[in-house]
């Protein structure tokens, strides 16, 4: 089964968003807004919006993490991937 993906991001500007880059253009990628800008989303929340996308965890692994500086706005944003597959259940993506 073909894997990819799944990347969790929040700019100093944004909200929390999940999405799941695609073959397709940018702008028809599937993606899940929560709406927020803290506190992270739970693995619970995040879980939930992989499902309603269409996708599940392709192995137990953890979410990885990374912290980096953006050097227009002088913040620190911070993303987040984590491998999936399309879920065995199917889904709407």
């Amino acid at each position: 089964m073909t894997t990819t993906r799944a990347h969790l991001t929040n700019s100093c500007m944004g909200e929390w968003e999940l999405y799941v880059p695609t073959k397709a253009p940018v702008q028809d990628w599937p993606l899940h807004e929560f709406g927020r800008t803290s506190p992270v989303p739970t693995q619970t929340e995040r879980a939930a919006a992989l499902a309603a996308l269409g996708y599940e965890p392709a192995d137990t692994g953890p979410w990885e993490w990374k912290e980096r500086d953006n050097d227009f706005t002088g913040c620190v944003e911070f993303t987040a991937s984590l491998t999936v597959r399309t879920a065995t259940g199917g889904g709407a993506r």
